[in-house]
């Protein structure tokens, strides 16, 4: 899905965070973006996914292109998969079996 990774590209490039606050994804930007904002929210659950995986379930401008650059490289058979390569891509541990 290399458009998701081209929207992480364009959250990343224009400073946004992705948060999930009290059950919702948030995009915050440091200014208004209609057009990332639709697309942003075409792509909801995925990327309420990613945020929710991301230390203190936020993805920052950082953390994103680390996403878009996994995206780019692995392609993203499954977010859980790509979760997991951009964990360990970070230094981080395997996440525990459940």
């Amino acid at each position: 899905m290399p458009e998701l990774g081209r929207l992480l590209e364009a959250i990343a490039a224009r400073g946004g965070v992705l948060r999930v606050e009290g059950g919702r994804l948030l995009l915050l930007l440091p200014e208004e973006d209609p057009a990332l904002e639709a697309w942003a929210w075409g792509w909801g659950e995925a990327l309420a996914l990613l945020a929710l995986e991301a230390p203190k379930g936020e993805l920052p401008p950082g953390l994103a292109a680390v996403v878009a650059e996994a995206v780019r490289r692995w392609g993203l058979p499954g977010g859980l998969l790509l979760l997991e390569k951009v964990r360990l891509g970070l230094g981080g541990g395997a996440r525990p079996e459940a």
